[in-house]
């Protein structure tokens, strides 16, 4: 019968060394910046040139 070689001393520990958590950046579209600032999103957009904007919220 052949060696498992999953088992064999050869290999080495396998384990998990860390975790995280990964939290994507808020984007403000330009229809939200429209409805928060009451401008039209037309002007928002075309005369402000602003398609989207990243909130930093961590300060």
């Amino acid at each position: 019968m052949a060696e498992n070689p999953v088992n064999s001393p050869d290999h080495g520990s396998v384990g998990i060394v860390s975790i995280g958590m990964y939290l994507p950046e808020p984007v403000l579209t330009a229809t939200d910046i429209a409805e928060q600032s009451g401008l039209p999103e037309w002007v928002v957009r075309e005369k402000l040139g602003i398609k989207q904007k990243v909130y930093d919220w961590l300060g």
